[in-house]
């Protein structure tokens, strides 16, 4: 009876998402977006985060551009760095 129960509330839930997102899916022509708490939930096998954070991945950003001699883009990059309030 579980089983069963379990069943009929996963085609409610599939029936819930529009026909035109399921059709993109099964056609394999669909590039899902996610927030950032997915990404940064994934982490190596060290431990370590897979992905950086917004803030990590400005100051890597403005680093770059240091070393290629940009270095008012990198000042513009660093700017935004006090406002992210996550890391």
């Amino acid at each position: 009876m579980a089983q069963l129960s379990s069943t009929l509330f996963n085609r409610k839930l599939i029936n819930m998402i529009p026909q035109t997102l399921r059709s993109a899916c099964a056609e394999k022509n669909l590039i899902p977006i996610v927030g950032a708490g997915v990404s940064m939930s994934l982490k190596r096998k060290t431990g370590e985060a897979l992905f950086p954070s917004w803030k990590g991945l400005l100051e890597k950003a403005a680093e770059r551009l240091e070393r290629e001699n940009k270095p008012e883009f990198a000042k513009a990059v660093s700017a935004m760095l006090p406002i992210f309030m996550y890391e």
